[in-house]
């Protein structure tokens, strides 16, 4: 009795105690596995909620300068952010691992320290190294700390803000330790320059204006924030005109000839990629299509691009079927964005969506709507948001707001639909 005993409770702790190697299952889980284009990984992680007990399980992506974290795998609900810039990942000091949690602690000097949990010793490992090496990228040029931001509701008032500049990025917090920022600025491009108001210390950020030729409604836009001390605005200046002119990882200009630049967005291991290759005629062909004018050129502003079907033809993947969810912005007023499943049709190209996945597969149930094809217009019928994902399908009849859960899906839909813009005029030829 005592024998089996012994082996009862020798079973007992390998069970919930023990975390050696060899008790422990193999893991091959890899950072990578899920992360899509532009991301630096992505996984479930748990984490602990602000001055609560309690522990939610979130889906939290990598990007190049924070951890994003959503409700689930599809991005769709952000629940906030973790700035990586100073920020430092090392394993809990207040808390013992149990079997399928692994305690780390995300710790930044002024954002406070965020508790999570891996599933597994592996699983932990990456993470912590992945954050950290982020961190030491960005901790080279980053600059952070509290402005005042002209605006809001009244022009002449002044709001705190904690700030942060990295990558080409800055985002305002309300506090350093808000879970998600108040706003975020792309600074690609923007100009900046310091400026005097009322003898306050300020600086002035004014958004890439549109390029010649471009159909697109919005505006030029300007920031102003203004420094406590004097001599702290020449470091913010300097971060800030660096930002502006980082090079971006995904980018739609073109070098001479119309070949891509260290900065153009490539599809990874794409099977169609030879087809846009320089020597083939496809390629020629948007290569002199391109040249002749202002009429295919991009038009960007505030992040937003007009795009024609040419603009996509270096990098498009073909006319292919496609579906997936999106988020569909509803014409009624109360409604805002809804989650729809869309579908391009095989043989149209139109795109048809329904309310789930299930839907779309079920032939007895018809689809809540449908984006013909031939009324997208040719010239200025697609327009993409670097910052919110968002896609603006323009048709003669109306403009439909779509938005895709990352930069790298909305890019994907929106070639897949030049591509099969292409296609349609083609076959009209």
């Amino acid at each position: 009795h005592l024998f089996k005993m012994g082996g009862l409770i020798c079973c007992m702790w390998r069970m919930f105690c023990c975390e050696c190697t060899i008790c422990e299952p193999r893991d091959d889980w890899q950072i990578t596995n899920e992360a899509k284009n532009g991301e630096r990984g992505a996984g479930f992680l748990y984490k602990r909620a602000k001055n609560s007990a309690v522990w939610s399980k979130r889906y939290c992506v990598l990007t190049d300068t924070k951890l994003v974290y959503y409700l689930e795998r599809d991005r769709m609900v952000m629940k906030g952010e973790i700035i990586l810039a100073g920020a430092t990942a090392s394993m809990s000091s207040s808390r013992a691992n149990t079997k399928k949690k692994y305690f780390f602690n995300i710790s930044h000097p002024q954002c406070g320290v965020r508790e999570m949990y891996a599933k597994t010793k592996n699983r932990r490992l990456q993470w912590m190294e992945k954050i950290n090496d982020i961190s030491t990228d960005l901790s080279a040029h980053a600059m952070y700390g509290k402005l005042s931001k002209q605006g809001g509701m009244r022009h002449n008032t002044w709001q705190e803000r904690w700030c942060i500049c990295s990558g080409s990025t800055l985002d305002y917090f309300e506090q350093a330790t808000d879970n998600q920022a108040k706003g975020s600025i792309d600074l690609l491009g923007a100009t900046v320059k310091e400026i005097d108001i009322k003898g306050k210390y300020c600086i002035e950020i004014v958004l890439a204006p549109p390029k010649f030729g471009s159909k697109t409604k919005n505006k030029d836009k300007n920031y102003i924030f203004q420094v406590e001390k004097e001599h702290d605005r020449p470091k913010w200046l300097e971060a800030l005109k660096r930002a502006s002119t980082r090079n971006k990882a995904m980018s739609f200009e073109m070098g001479e000839g119309g070949t891509p630049t260290d900065g153009d967005m490539v599809p990874h291991n794409n099977p169609m990629h030879a087809q846009g290759s320089p020597s083939s005629p496809r390629s020629q062909q948007a290569q002199s299509t391109t040249s002749e004018g202002d009429e295919d050129e991009d038009a960007t502003i505030s992040g937003v691009r007009t795009l024609s079907s040419a603009s996509f033809r270096m990098s498009s993947v073909g006319a292919t079927d496609k579906e997936g969810y999106l988020m569909k912005k509803s014409p009624a007023l109360m409604k805002g964005w809804q989650k729809r499943y869309f579908v391009t049709n095989s043989v149209t190209g139109d795109i048809d969506y329904y309310k789930s996945e299930s839907d779309a597969a079920n032939d007895k149930v018809p689809p809540q709507g449908t984006i013909k094809l031939a009324e997208i217009k040719q010239d200025c019928g697609l327009e993409v948001d670097d910052n919110t994902h968002e896609i603006t399908i323009n048709t003669t009849a109306k403009a439909v707001h779509l938005k895709a859960a990352s930069h790298a899906d909305a890019l994907a839909w929106v070639s897949n639909i030049s591509a099969w813009m292409e296609k349609g005029a083609a076959l009209k030829l």
